[in-house]
């Protein structure tokens, strides 16, 4: 229909870990994205990072306080090559084939 989505995608720095979520543009909050970082901790046996990295400046405040809530050290970076590479590989084979896509002008990372 037109509606944003927003997709919470985790992966280590070899890329062995990937891990991709959809949420509805109403759900995008820090109380559902701890819950769903809950959910995959959970899923890999309660392991959890002492920190995360994240390049999104725009969602400081949502991936902040979801991490804090966790004990886990919010790093905002734009040293994320593992998940840069993966968006370009999604948005040539996932985003693509989406029903509604929409081509941007720029490339998500300024390749």
């Amino acid at each position: 229909r037109g509606k944003k989505v927003w997709e919470l995608l985790v992966c280590d720095d070899t890329g062995a870990l990937r891990h991709a979520e959809y949420f509805a543009n109403n759900k995008v909050n820090s109380s559902n994205l701890k819950v769903a970082l809950e959910a995959l901790f959970a899923s890999l046996g309660g392991v959890r990072p002492a920190k995360v990295r994240f390049f999104r400046t725009q969602m400081n405040t949502i991936i902040g306080r979801a991490l804090k809530d966790l004990n886990i050290k919010p790093v905002p970076s734009l040293k994320c090559a593992e998940l840069i590479a993966w968006l370009d590989d999604r948005y040539d084979t996932v985003y693509t084939q989406h029903p509604g896509f929409q081509p941007v002008v720029a490339p998500l990372m300024g390749q």
